[in-house]
């Protein structure tokens, strides 16, 4: 069974995890740099663990 890759796919994810909550900012780099992309769309989600709840 191959898996398959969803390209599109923002390539960069960065978090911040605490004791209460979690941010992840999803980002896709510009080919070759090492440098999000601003004219891509970017993801974002805030989770509070505590209450488990997700507001994007």
């Amino acid at each position: 069974m191959s898996a398959s890759i969803d390209h599109n796919a923002p390539g960069h994810v960065t978090m911040v995890r605490t004791a209460d909550a979690k941010f992840a900012a999803y980002s896709h780099w510009l080919d070759g740099r090492i440098r999000i992309d601003s004219s891509a769309d970017q993801e974002f989600e805030l989770y509070d663990v505590a209450g488990r709840r997700c507001r994007r």
